[in-house]
């Protein structure tokens, strides 16, 4: 329990002076005074435990009281909680009063957490602060000056049990229908949010099973049940249904069973493919997962003496670095077969002397076609079979060291792909990439993952030669101490 003795108050409110009216009234009116409180004479302590789990008890205790109130006057109040310290997002709930005791409204509280903090069931410590106020009949007077609070502690608040349970680990299981390689199950990866508020966990399947194409989904508890006893009669899991697809993407849900499922019913894991799967919903979507495009096109690349990769995250958007001339064409592997081409002429644009070109490409034999040759930062979307080239003339570093006033310039390969400098800086000097000397292509982050617009890079004091190289997305560099 936790005792709050209340500094000295100065006046509540301080009265209205008196002012004569000499008007058709005749006579002075007087505004009456608030009352002034003792601050020594009251006193909070806090109940920091609050369970909102059953909504229907009405209110909760959340602390007492003790005070010495002017003749007429009661007490009430307000109580914020939050998860933050700096009470940056709050919930609250107006506080009632009864034999010294201060009670909020369960069900008010409940529904506020759960539309403003979390759909967690899972009990959490809750920074808490109370609002006091002193009130007869309309006059209402705030206890403490300025933005005094009482009860200021953690409450551990319990809320409304969710309407299903989301396991915090899912595992997606292969097999045949019959047999099941729980030894080669993925577990799903998820965010770093608690699962009721981010529902969705996803696997990347990249290569075929042997024990079999089929497959089902299986919570932490069960997954360990099945694989203790390797099999998976007894054992609840989701079998997807397949409900469409389409523009190539697999959309179903899923049904909970136990026992062994009728394989004929079960989706084909189309490998590779990665799966989305929406614990809240209880529906899935597959889509290809080709972990990379490529380009090549005449000039440099020579129509498939290179193929130029572009990388992905999400398997929507693909990056990369390609070396162009005039015409160009994607394909979905390092080689011929499922290359594709322009579906209209680009759109060029030209800013300080680089370009960039933004169009829509299809199965087609027709070429890509730019008008001006050189680097580029690529970006291929796959879903609305979109692409953007943004032209880098000159790489440079720029950074701490000079005040990020201006560039060091980098001397480029023959085929545009390595690029270096010299560079010195002290200890903690944070620097970056940059071409056309802008900061509209950057790279940062570490050495062998740099990203556009990722973090400063810093090193060791020193001086240095740097090479970046730009045939990999993401892309990496070297730093040889001199």
């Amino acid at each position: 329990m936790n005792k709050y003795s209340i500094f000295l108050l100065s006046a509540i409110a301080v009265g209205l002076a008196s002012c004569e009216d000499t008007s058709d009234l005749g006579k002075a009116q007087v505004n009456p005074q608030l009352p002034m409180f003792d601050a020594n004479s009251v006193e909070f302590i806090a109940y920091p435990y609050i369970d909102a789990s059953d909504p229907s008890v009405g209110e909760v205790k959340i602390g007492y009281y003790s005070v010495d109130l002017p003749e007429g006057y009661a007490l009430r109040g307000t109580i914020q909680l939050s998860p933050y310290e700096d009470f940056s997002k709050i919930i609250e709930s107006p506080l009632i009063s009864d034999q010294h005791c201060l009670y909020a409204n369960v069900a008010e509280l409940a529904a506020q957490y759960t539309a403003t903090i979390s759909e967690s069931p899972e009990t959490t410590d809750l920074h808490a602060r109370t609002i006091l106020t002193a009130f007869k009949g309309t006059d209402e007077v705030r206890i403490g000056e300025g933005d005094m609070y009482y009860g200021v502690t953690d409450y551990a608040f319990t809320p409304v049990a969710a309407e299903k349970i989301i396991s915090p680990v899912y595992y997606l299981v292969p097999g045949n229908g019959t047999d099941w390689a729980f030894e080669k199950a993925i577990m799903m990866s998820h965010s770093d949010i608690n699962q009721y508020d981010d529902p969705y966990f996803s696997a990347l399947a990249t290569k075929p099973y042997e024990v079999g194409d089929r497959w089902v989904i299986m919570s932490q508890e069960s997954y360990g049940a099945a694989y203790e006893s390797s099999s998976i009669e007894g054992v609840e899991y989701l079998a997807p249904v397949y409900d469409r697809t389409e523009d190539g993407i697999v959309y179903g849900e899923f049904m909970k069973q136990t026992g062994a499922p009728d394989a004929s019913m079960l989706p084909t894991l189309n490998v590779p493919c990665e799966i989305t799967f929406d614990a809240k919903s209880m529906t899935y979507v597959s889509k290809p997962a080709i972990l990379n495009y490529y380009a090549t096109g005449n000039g440099w690349a020579d129509w498939g003496a290179h193929w130029m990769p572009l990388s992905t995250t999400d398997f929507s958007n693909y990056y990369g670095f390609l070396n162009l001339d005039t015409k160009f064409k994607f394909a979905p592997q390092a080689g011929w077969g499922g290359d594709f081409g322009a579906a209209n002429a680009p759109k060029e644009t030209e800013s300080n002397g680089a370009f960039t070109y933004e169009g829509k490409c299809k199965d087609s034999s027709v070429d890509i076609e730019i008008g001006h040759p050189g680097m580029y930062f690529a970006t291929l979307n796959v879903v609305d079979w979109t692409y953007k080239l943004q032209q880098t003339k000159t790489w440079g570093l720029i950074g701490a060291f000079n005040g990020w006033g201006g560039d060091i310039a980098m001397t480029p390969s023959a085929d545009l792909y390595t690029w270096k400098a010299e560079l010195t800086v002290t200890d903690g000097q944070g620097w970056k990439f940059r071409a056309n000397s802008d900061w509209a292509i950057n790279l940062g982050g570490k050495a062998d993952e740099l990203w556009a617009n990722g973090a400063d890079i810093v090193l060791p004091a020193g001086t240095y030669e740097i090479t970046l190289n730009l045939s990999t997305y993401p892309a990496t560099y070297t730093a040889v101490k001199k």
